[in-house]
């Protein structure tokens, strides 16, 4: 999972309904299902082969060294202890 190719295809715009018309955020986001848990992970760019490379740092980087908790609270900003 750490070739490129691998998430070039994985990487979607965020898509939504407006007055009836399918719309797309500019940006791109990767859904990673890991330990029984799926999250989204926002790229911020538009650019899908940036958004690619980014996705693959987010797993081999962060997922694979840190854990998955430990990974989604980094890039959703929540804190594991409470208080």
């Amino acid at each position: 999972m750490t070739d490129v190719r691998f998430w070039l295809s994985r990487v979607n715009h965020k898509r939504y309904r407006q007055k009836g018309v399918e719309l797309a955020k500019p940006n791109y986001y990767v859904q990673i299902h890991c330990e029984g848990k799926r999250r989204r992970f926002y790229l911020e760019t538009p650019n899908k082969a940036a958004g690619a490379v980014r996705a693959r740092d987010i797993y081999s980087t962060n997922i694979i060294s840190n854990g998955f908790m430990i990974a989604v609270c980094k890039f959703w900003r929540i804190s594991l202890v409470e208080g």
